[in-house]
């Protein structure tokens, strides 16, 4: 279960990143990159002494590996929309559409 409250906040930084650079592959590779750094230090999870120290490390690395897969949904939603802008972009497909729903 994903916290929505983080989530929101997440969603709108990449959001703002988006209008920033305009570029999806940009966004989905830094948050590509930092799923991967949190995951790798989760697996070094050991090497850390025990006590308060692995657990700081232990909630910084979840917090870290949720907040970059939370934006796969903002993904998802910016690759759909520039989906369906390419198959409305002819009369054709857009009476074809509108007839189907």
């Amino acid at each position: 279960m994903r916290n929505d409250v983080l989530n929101i906040l997440i969603n709108q930084l990449i959001g703002w990143l988006y209008q920033k650079t305009n570029s999806v592959r940009l966004v989905g590779l830094i948050t590509s990159a930092t799923y991967i750094v949190g995951n790798v230090a989760y697996s070094m999870l050991s090497l850390f002494p025990e006590g308060d120290t692995r657990f700081a490390v232990l909630l910084a690395t979840r917090f870290v590996i949720g907040m970059s897969s939370g934006t796969n949904d903002f993904i998802n939603v910016i690759v759909t929309q520039r989906f369906y802008r390419k198959i409305i972009s002819n009369d054709a497909n857009l009476k074809l559409v509108l007839s189907c729903g």
